[in-house]
């Protein structure tokens, strides 16, 4: 901790290493970092404030499962691919990460959940495919993420709702296309979203809920629901009409 001349830490082939300590490299000098296999979780703040730390990378086959709480928080960190073993990101643990231009997810991710704050005013990421192993997006989870264009899913995904203030003041944020499978919008999760078009929802069942404030101060979102023949079609908070609206979903007033 506080190790601020630490500009490298290597480990020896066959590391048997399963974690790392709480804030064990926090506020070090270190550049680059390679986590050895065996690492299942890198613990909270290992990694917070390294200003110099511009690369993370694992180890070929990692077994990694957790990133805790303010792990990478405050680090220069310019990319990152997160192994397909990791089955959670913890809250704020990309936070002010504001070199953080690339996420990736290793092919068949087993990603369920981000949470809240994770990458919260990452100031240059510009798009993020979310695994379709998510479920669940945490309360501001890309707040403030002020160059994010486009947020998708894989094919398939499971994701269920749009917590709250997800996407608040996201300002370049245009389009956003989400899985069947969200049933609820939770209140203001793309409030002041200035340049956001349209927020579109796969086919199959609509959403159940849609909460107060989601669009506001995003005067030209709307949503885009799929046409079933009776019902559907585009919502807008400047021009709603109920019949506009998906069967059986319950709307907040989204200008909030």
């Amino acid at each position: 901790m506080n190790c601020h001349t630490l500009v490298s830490a290597t480990f020896e082939s066959g590391s048997r290493l399963t974690k790392t300590g709480w804030a064990a490299f926090d506020g070090a000098g270190l550049r680059s970092f390679v986590c050895p296999r065996n690492v299942k979780i890198v613990e909270e703040r290992c990694f917070s404030d390294c200003a110099s730390l511009t690369s993370f990378t694992f180890e070929a086959g990692s077994q990694l499962e957790r990133v805790e709480e303010h792990a990478f928080a405050g680090s220069s960190l310019s990319t990152i691919c997160i192994p397909a073993s990791v089955w959670e990101l913890g809250g704020r643990c990309f936070l002010e990460c504001r070199s953080l231009a690339s996420v990736t997810f290793e092919t068949g991710s087993h990603l369920t959940s981000v949470e809240a704050y994770a990458f919260c005013d990452c100031s240059v990421l510009q798009t993020v495919t979310l695994p379709a192993s998510v479920t669940m997006l945490g309360e501001h989870c890309f707040t403030s993420c002020s160059a994010l264009i486009s947020i998708t899913c894989e094919t398939g995904a499971h994701l269920a709702s749009i917590e709250a203030y997800t996407f608040y003041y996201c300002s370049a944020l245009q389009k956003v296309t989400l899985p069947a499978s969200v049933r609820t919008f939770e209140e203001h999760c793309f409030a002041f979203c200035p340049s956001l078009l349209s927020v579109t929802c796969e086919a199959g069942s609509p959403p159940a809920e849609i909460g107060e404030g989601v669009f506001a101060g995003s005067p030209q979102a709307r949503f885009v629901f799929p046409h079933d023949g009776e019902r559907g079609g585009g919502l807008s908070p400047l021009f709603l009409k109920w019949e506009e609206a998906p069967a059986s979903c319950v709307l907040g007033n989204l200008l909030g």
